[in-house]
């Protein structure tokens, strides 16, 4: 194993997963500590030392949950999140290691450290809220792959949200971090290319990532569960509901599944008002 590397733990969070995603992890696994952690209704073949089945979906919030105690039952320093559609290699995780260590020495405040994300469809950077002027800078939030940290970090924020099972864990984390007064950052030295959605379009300048069906249940639930959350950034709250707008009239129509997609947004929309738990 890589020396520098022997104190991180790489958790992915695997659901029905194709033989090439599952490689990818597996030829991590050969030069660092992998944490797959299975959501799907059934365990795989797979060769990761750490490979946790869990034999039905539970969401990445708790998926990750059970991957950081597992780091944190084998003694690891450092964790870094994957979703199982990025395309990962040992340089990219020693490379956030190093910027993590270096930005720590530059701001004790630091916790959560983020790369730029390169959407493979498009190729066009998603959520990049980093300063093109400087090399790293303090951001509201990232999204959980390529999320790097210190496993004394997650347990000062604690666990990751279950109830949002999967929309919007990671802006919370990032939130509720910062109101414990732990600062998340992006770098800009570090890219990872990434799948986000199943399809994408460009409408007046947009962008829309079409998605499965059920997220659009999430999505529009779990934004008026955290609407009234002190700690949520104003600046979001104010884009997000144009962004709910914009989604709503336009989805379905470009969507394979239009009335499922609606359906599953106006549900999403009254049990978000009723904080309805599923």
């Amino acid at each position: 194993m890589n020396e520098f590397m022997q104190d991180v733990a790489v958790i992915v969070v695997f659901y029905n997963p194709s033989d090439k995603q599952l490689q990818n992890f597996e030829n991590l696994n050969k030069d660092i500590c992998v944490i797959g952690v299975d959501n799907s209704p059934s365990e795989h073949k797979v060769y990761i030392t750490n490979y946790l089945p869990q034999f039905k979906n539970r969401g990445i919030a708790a998926a990750q949950n059970v991957g950081i105690r597992k780091a944190v039952d084998l003694g690891y320093k450092y964790i870094i999140f994957f979703d199982q559609d990025s395309l990962v290699s040992l340089e990219f995780i020693e490379n956030m290691k190093k910027e993590y260590i270096s930005i720590s020495k530059a701001d004790t405040r630091m916790g959560l450290l983020g790369p730029i994300v390169v959407e493979e469809a498009t190729n066009i950077a998603y959520k990049n809220l980093a300063n093109p002027q400087e090399e790293f800078c303090i951001v509201s939030d990232i999204i959980s792959s390529g999320m790097f940290l210190n496993t004394e970090v997650a347990r000062i924020i604690g666990p990751l949200e279950e109830e949002l099972f999967i929309d919007y864990v990671d802006c919370e984390w990032c939130w509720r971090a910062s109101d414990k007064g732990i600062l998340t950052y992006m770098t800009g030295n570090v890219l990872l290319r990434h799948t986000v959605g199943n399809k994408y379009f460009s409408i007046f300048g947009i962008h829309f990532g079409v998605s499965s069906a059920f997220r659009y249940y999430y999505q529009y639930r779990n934004v008026f569960w955290l609407f009234i959350r002190t700690y949520a950034p104003a600046k979001w709250k104010r884009k997000i509901l144009f962004r709910l707008l914009a989604d709503f009239f336009v989805i379905p129509v470009i969507s394979d599944e239009h009335i499922q997609v609606t359906k599953n947004m106006l549900q999403g929309v009254v049990d978000g008002f009723k904080k309805k738990r599923k």
